[in-house]
């Protein structure tokens, strides 16, 4: 028995399989990989740069920071006006 099973030709289809499987694989993946990728950056990262870009071209830092002054976030606002009628003084003279 076990010398009729010697005699038998290994089948063609068998004969490097394994790396046959793991080439497709990594060609699908980088594949996949890449149209995902390139799809992220045109459908969200290009979307969000503009989105960015025109906040910040219309952005005022002064009035935002007299909105937080007014709405007492900071720590020291008591200071903060102080001094800030300090230099108004030392403007006026």
């Amino acid at each position: 028995m076990s010398g009729a099973v010697a005699k038998l030709a290994r089948p063609s289809g068998m004969r490097n399989a394994l790396l046959k499987t793991i080439q497709r694989n990594l060609v699908g993946a980088t594949l996949f990989a890449t149209v995902c990728g390139s799809s992220w950056y045109y459908f969200v990262a290009l979307d969000r740069k503009k989105a960015y870009a025109d906040f910040h071209k219309n952005f005022d830092h002064d009035k935002d920071f007299e909105r937080k002054l007014k709405a007492g976030i900071f720590q020291f606002t008591g200071q903060i006006e102080a001094k800030l009628e300090e230099l108004e003084s030392e403007v006026k003279k």
